[in-house]
């Protein structure tokens, strides 16, 4: 893409470089890898994602990957808030 915009555009190599430069830090914040000099949203992300996942499987102990009732339940108990059974079964 930079060859055919350097063409088009009549972009000297400097400014092609600066170009793919910019473009490259600009996907970089994004996605892909991820810059080592800045605090990135991703690795917090990625932290947050690991740490929920984490949470869950605590929580999740027949390992099904599903809550089910007694799982809520005791959830909701150790938290200290008291459930109805039809609050139960409708989570």
């Amino acid at each position: 893409v930079a060859n055919i915009m350097t063409e088009v555009l009549g972009w000297s190599e400097d400014v092609k470089a600066e170009q793919i430069a910019a473009a490259t830090k600009y996907i970089e914040s994004y996605a892909g890898r991820i810059p080592e000099n800045q605090g990135s949203t991703l690795r917090e992300a990625a932290a947050t994602y690991q740490s929920v996942e984490e949470l869950f499987h605590a929580i999740d102990t027949d390992g099904s990957g599903f809550l089910d009732r007694t799982e809520v339940g005791e959830l909701a108990s150790n938290l200290g808030i008291t459930l109805s059974d039809k609050e139960l079964d409708s989570a």
